[in-house]
């Protein structure tokens, strides 16, 4: 039951509405806060070099202070900020849709979990797909 629930699309977009919400608040209210993300969902311009982007973790978490915070820039459907990587402080204009961010925290305080970030729904939407395609294959064959 809980598996069918969280797959569903509805589901995602209500957790997106969600923590959009919370970032606009936290935007509005707060002058930092931390984003823990799942990396391979994140969109970075410039693509950052290898050397940085092996360092960083499934799930990434992003404090927005200072600069990174005043370039959040808040969508429809992703975020969009500015921050440096490295001891090079390497530039770049990370991007996000809401369903993959993980986590939104102030301070030490975790303020919101989303478990659709933990989902791999396009992983899950390419399989039933294969498995549609194996069934026709196999019925040609009998």
């Amino acid at each position: 039951m809980t598996s069918t629930l969280i797959h569903k699309d509805s589901y995602e977009q209500l957790t997106s509405r969600q923590v959009k919400e919370v970032i606009e608040y936290l935007h509005q209210n707060t002058t930092q806060f931390n984003i823990t993300v799942k990396l391979k969902h994140i969109e970075f311009n410039p693509k950052l070099p290898q050397s940085i982007y092996e360092r960083l973790n499934e799930y990434t978490m992003f404090t927005l202070a200072n600069f990174t915070f005043s370039s959040l820039k808040i969508f429809d459907n992703h975020i969009e900020f500015e921050t440096g990587f490295g001891s090079s402080n390497f530039g770049s204009v990370c991007s996000m849709p809401y369903h993959s961010i993980f986590q939104l925290g102030l301070e030490d305080s975790i303020l919101f979990i989303n478990p659709v970030a933990t989902i791999d729904k396009v992983f899950q939407k390419d399989l039933q797909k294969q498995r549609s395609m194996n069934a026709f294959k196999l019925k040609g064959k009998l």
